[in-house]
């Protein structure tokens, strides 16, 4: 544990002694973040609780904004257990405390009504986080939720950043691995009073809310949503202007009563698909403080390109200031940070280690041709079969999608010719999927009827019951380059660098379905 609270001088008065403690053998403590103009933000690592925020009203007075407690002890007996605390592995609730995954029934434990509320009674409210405070303006919070933990599947591994800049935004990071697939729901439950808390603290009844949404979600009378996305048009729900809280909460409207008051999501209204658009604002009146959403940084995962909406995003999010990193495409244009893979590269080593497994007719399915990655996949293909002396055959090159039905179609259409491939390599995930339905349904075994190469090393594809070869991406390494990028690009203009560009080494896990019977392995 890494802490910069060296006193207890600070503006919320809270005492470190009053938050250290040892809980399941882990120790307890109270960090304090301060930026350059005087803010504050009160923390302890239990369930990562924030405690107090401590900025200024309009006429420069400080206050407390967020609903805390003044010692640990407090903390783990709240009423509220999740009083302005980290969330998880799911937050909202799950009806019934029930959820299929993959075609298996999960059981989660019950803890509000008939469901399962916010990662259940030991979510991580309740866990004791590692913590490192390096700078007086960041706390670093690190969780490990074990496989089965509250009945959801996998290890988890869960980083949170809090951090306060000097433009007095609380920028809250998470950043999540996992073995298994698994459902992950990450949030802070933040108890805000923009007024200040006093005793007794002032309602938020004359807070002035605006959402810009045209629709919501409503609910049923134990809060799951009904699957009706309904107009707020005409309703008390509806906030695109700005209303005070108080002026339609005691409406005799029936959602009302279900959330006991406003408790639902909204549908945020979007000019463009893609764009990023104002969310929301709430406005304390006396004091003059405001939130209003927004968004600090994004990590954009592969799309299909040329996509209009996702450059649209992008250049919105430039001439924002907001920071991107590109995970797996390259966009030439702009100033964005990416991290990419040798796609070229990995596409030839499949390629040659079904050579060097005898075979010589291959067959590939390929990503869509305006994918850049695509056609340099393809070109791996293409330059290992010229530097081996083997034909390039049209009949062979299979232009597939994204999408299991190609992988399906390609092994089809290549089954379906006079001299068919002895070997399949699929240059995606989902192809690889759709390969394997198809030899399912065909009674055709990888390995043995058939050569076969995939794509990614995921879950998904280690549980049909075979041992398959696979071209693997590091994808965790891939995530979180990005993610430390990205943080380093939000800490504020002056940390603004030019375009940087990570290029990653990716490897064969070989399984045995490269091969096929009759097909002999050759020393090149």
């Amino acid at each position: 544990m890494i802490n910069t609270s060296t006193s207890d001088e600070n503006l919320c008065g809270l005492k470190r002694a009053d938050f250290q403690t040892t809980v399941n053998g882990k120790q307890t403590d109270l960090f304090i973040l301060k930026n350059e103009n005087g803010a504050e933000i009160a923390v302890t690592n239990y369930g990562g609780a924030v405690l107090a925020i401590m900025v200024p009203d309009k006429n420069g007075k400080y206050a407390n904004v967020i609903q805390g407690h003044d010692s640990i002890t407090h903390v783990i007996n709240s009423h509220e257990p999740f009083l302005s605390t980290l969330i998880g592995r799911y937050g909202n609730r799950i009806a019934g405390g029930k959820f299929i995954l993959e075609g298996k029934e999960y059981s989660l434990t019950i803890n509000n009504g008939p469901n399962s509320l916010h990662g259940g009674p030991t979510g991580f409210h309740t866990r004791i986080w590692d913590a490192e405070q390096e700078t007086p303006q960041s706390l670093k919070l690190h969780y490990l939720s074990a496989d089965g933990e509250e009945g959801f599947p996998g290890n988890l591994d869960i980083h949170v950043t809090y951090t306060l800049s000097n433009q007095n935004e609380f920028i809250i990071t998470y950043h999540a691995t996992t073995d298994k697939t698994t459902l992950v729901n990450l949030t802070h439950h933040g108890f805000f009073s923009l007024s200040g808390i006093a005793n007794p603290t002032a309602t938020v009844d004359n807070n002035i809310v605006t959402i810009n949404a045209d629709f919501y979600t409503p609910i049923d009378n134990v809060s799951i949503p009904t699957g009706e996305i309904a107009k707020v048009e005409g309703t008390p729900m509806d906030f695109r202007t700005p209303q005070r809280v108080d002026s339609r909460i005691n409406d005799p409207f029936e959602q009302l009563e279900f959330g006991a008051g406003y408790d639902h999501c909204y549908v945020l209204n979007k000019r463009e698909a893609g764009t990023l658009s104002f969310a929301a604002k709430c406005v304390e009146p006396e004091s003059g403080r405001s939130m209003e959403h927004r968004v600090s940084g994004i990590l954009l995962l592969p799309v299909i390109e040329p996509d209009i909406r996702t450059e649209e995003l992008l250049w919105n999010a430039e001439e924002s200031g907001i920071p991107v990193v590109l995970i797996d495409r390259d966009f030439q244009e702009g100033d964005f940070d990416i991290v990419l893979i040798d796609n070229k590269k990995v596409v030839y080593d499949g390629v040659e280690l079904l050579i060097e497994s005898g075979h010589r007719d291959i067959g590939i399915i390929t990503c869509p041709e305006v994918v850049k990655k695509g056609r340099t996949r393809l070109e791996g293909y293409i330059q290992c079969l010229k530097d081996h002396g083997l034909e390039i055959r049209d009949e062979y090159i299979y232009p597939g999608d994204f999408d299991e039905k190609s992988g399906y179609q390609a092994c089809e259409a290549f089954q379906g010719l006079d001299n068919p491939p002895t070997a399949v390599l699929a240059t995606c995930s989902s192809c690889t999927l759709g390969c394997i339905r198809f030899m399912n349904e065909h009674n055709l075994l990888p390995g043995k009827d058939l050569g076969l190469v995939g794509f990614d090393d995921i879950s998904l594809l280690n549980s049909i019951g075979y041992e398959l070869t696979v071209m693997d991406r590091p994808m965790q390494e891939m995530g979180e380059i990005a993610f430390g990028l990205l943080t380093d690009r939000m800490k504020g203009p002056d940390t603004k660098k030019r375009r940087r560009e990570v290029m990653l080494r990716t490897r064969l896990i070989i399984r045995g379905s490269e091969k096929r019977q009759g097909v002999q392995e050759v020393v090149l």
